[in-house]
């Protein structure tokens, strides 16, 4: 389970305060799918970030599978962000001169599998998101929802409880976002955690439970949401 208990996120800058994050609370099981949408400012990518371990809140605490992430010391959180979440950004972030089955490789090269092994499970991640017969495609030979699909096929990698995705179809035509909407369905039916960050409301009703954000603050939420 997660869980954000009264958790605020500010920054100063010089006598200005901003409340990127004005004490927010809720809960999301295990298996769960949240959206998480609201306009540019509103924080969603400031929740996203500190659900990823990577931003300290500066009050109130998270709860990643019941461990108070941010009371682990630093090499603590390095490791529980490689074992409990997968990362999807809009951007892609696609390394250009490599495959998609060695893009999808990469997150297994500081771990001890052996290189048939890491071959082996890429190869099964990207089946598993529908591109096993564009393992050896070079980014530009892919369309933008195939790239999508790699970047999450990368983030699954290492079979992280949590999938975490910043705007997943910000970059794409309305027929690849669909596509990688149903995909993103699957997995969670699957039992894969999800939590996505939108400004589109068509995509955030995707999802089975729904946070709307607004100058840092919870000002809707339905379904599986416990505020």
């Amino acid at each position: 389970m997660i869980k954000f208990d009264s958790v605020c996120k500010y920054y100063v800058s010089g006598s200005e305060t901003v409340k990127a994050v004005d004490n927010i609370s809720f809960c999301l099981e295990e298996g769960g799918y949240l959206a998480i949408s609201g306009p540019s400012g509103s924080g969603k990518s400031t929740v996203l970030s500190m659900l990823g371990v990577l931003n300290r809140p500066t009050r109130g605490k998270v709860f990643i599978d019941d461990i108070d992430v941010y009371n682990l010391v630093s090499e603590q959180r390095a490791d529980f962000r490689s074992d409990y979440i997968g990362f999807v950004f809009q951007a892609f972030q696609m390394i250009p001169y490599l495959t998609a089955l060695e893009n999808v490789m990469l997150p297994l090269a500081i771990t001890e599998a052996k290189n048939k092994e890491q071959t082996e499970r890429a190869l099964e991640m990207l089946e598993k998101v529908g591109l096993s017969h564009k393992a050896d495609k070079l980014p530009n030979q892919l369309s933008g929802g195939e790239i999508q699909r790699v970047a999450i096929a990368r983030a699954l990698i290492n079979q992280p409880p949590v999938l975490l995705a910043d705007e997943p179809t910000g970059n794409l035509d309305s027929k690849n976002a669909d596509s990688v909407m149903q995909l993103l369905k699957e997995l969670n039916q699957s039992g894969q955690t999800v939590i996505i960050v939108t400004h589109e409301k068509n995509i955030a009703a995707n999802a089975r439970a729904h946070i709307e954000l607004f100058d840092g603050k919870i000002v809707e939420s339905r379904k599986g949401v416990l505020k």
